[in-house]
């Protein structure tokens, strides 16, 4: 329903009640990687994955927040630890994707939107992501070849 401000209060209300819930601790981290307060959704999603360690969800999250927080290295090796937990998910799929486009691994980014496509042939995220994918690669090949 993408109503994060009463999601943030209701979240915030459940850690109190429990700190060491590692639902309530992702599911915080997910607002707050949601509306870009990356610091807080970092400390919270490591909070979780140290409470319930290896699930892939927290990892995919973590992975996202901590890239978009700066620490790229350390996002795209969570994100692909996620990955390897379940191979087969559209949304690990995406988000790593989409990491590997923004640092110009074209070959890789490829890779992962047609297996998101394999698994979701209906997944507009992946179909929009490997256009943009074939967009860039082209603009770079360009660029390359001016040099």
């Amino acid at each position: 329903m993408r109503k994060y401000d009463k999601a943030e209060k209701a979240l915030q209300q459940a850690i109190k009640h429990n700190k060491s819930s590692a639902n309530a601790n992702y599911l915080l981290g997910f607002v707050y990687s949601c509306t870009g307060k990356w610091k807080n959704s970092v400390d919270l999603l490591e909070k979780a994955n140290d409470l319930y360690s290896n699930h892939p969800e927290i990892l995919r999250c973590l992975g996202w927040s901590m890239y978009h927080f700066g620490q790229r290295k350390r996002g795209i090796i969570l994100l692909e630890r996620s990955l390897f937990l379940a191979p087969h998910d559209p949304l690990i799929l995406n988000d790593l994707g989409v990491c590997h486009l923004n640092e110009k691994d074209f070959i890789r980014a490829e890779a992962l939107f047609k297996k998101a496509l394999q698994i979701e042939p209906e997944n507009q995220k992946a179909r929009e992501c490997l256009s943009a994918v074939k967009f860039f690669q082209r603009e770079f090949d360009k660029l390359k070849k001016k040099k």
